[in-house]
């Protein structure tokens, strides 16, 4: 892990998660999501593509969002499937 991996972990309160590595996407569910953005700086990004597995658009722009992360690797690039975000859309 670089300094900069642990001090997004730290900020994010959990020493357990690991941060992604440079062009890496990761899958998480709205807790995570929600943590990680309430722990970024004014200029600091992250692109979060919200997804189905039974929707076709969303399998189909799945390769794409692979493609734009590997474009941008430094900006953090998030996945979350629906059924993981819909607890957390209840809640609002």
């Amino acid at each position: 892990m670089t300094n900069s991996d642990e001090t997004l972990a730290s900020r994010m309160g959990d020493n357990n998660v690991e941060p992604p590595k440079p062009g890496a996407e990761r899958d998480v569910d709205g807790d995570f999501l929600d943590r990680a953005l309430a722990s970024k700086w004014r200029n600091e990004y992250i692109v979060v593509l919200f997804h189905a597995s039974w929707c076709p658009f969303s399998r189909s722009v799945l390769p794409s969002f692979e493609t734009l992360n590997s474009m941008f690797p430094q900006i953090e690039h998030m996945t979350i499937e629906q059924s993981s975000a819909m607890p957390r859309c209840d809640a609002y």
